[in-house]
């Protein structure tokens, strides 16, 4: 009997131990890879890397951290984003700016809000001929958080030349 009574605390505490940490580990401020999914069901591996794209980011769009994901999907496909940005919410951001998305020739793409069942707020978006793609994702104009979407086997090449147009 004894042994029971401290299972279920054991238990208890337990279970209280892993919803603090998970509390915790998004509170973990804007460190966290967007999640994406490929005609609404299939993952979209995304990576953490500023090596690529850091110092385009910096100039085209004025942001110098390093919270760049870079994803892979193929020209034409659907997409829906969820920039996993704690606490962000773009209707406080209208007048602000809460997202710029740009293919690389400077163009603008739609990207359209919504909310998932759990009140996130993601966006569907087409990813545009020209890639790569830029989400800038901001908190009240400012840039927090950039998501770059290949077109899978893109070459330096064909980087440069795009990249070039962008810089403005």
């Amino acid at each position: 009997e004894d042994f029971m009574t401290v299972k279920s605390d054991y238990d208890r505490y337990f279970l209280m131990d892993v919803v603090q940490k998970e509390a915790n580990s998004s509170a973990d401020d804007q460190s966290a890879a967007p999640t994406i999914l490929k005609m609404n069901y299939l993952p979209v591996e995304c990576k953490k890397d500023k090596s690529m794209y850091g110092s385009i980011i910096s100039e085209a769009f004025g942001y110098n951290g390093d919270e760049i994901y870079v994803a892979q999907s193929e020209v034409g496909s659907s997409l829906t984003v969820n920039p996993n940005i704690k606490d962000w919410n773009p209707t406080t951001m209208m007048e602000t700016g809460y997202l710029t998305v740009m293919d690389s020739n400077g163009n603008d793409v739609n990207a359209e809000a919504s909310q998932d069942e759990k009140e996130n707020w993601i966006f569907f978006v087409q990813v545009p001929e020209a890639t790569p793609m830029f989400m800038v994702f901001k908190d009240n104009g400012t840039p927090v958080k950039v998501l770059v979407v290949e077109s899978p086997g893109e070459g330096m090449s064909k980087k440069h030349t795009s990249i070039r147009k962008i810089r403005k």
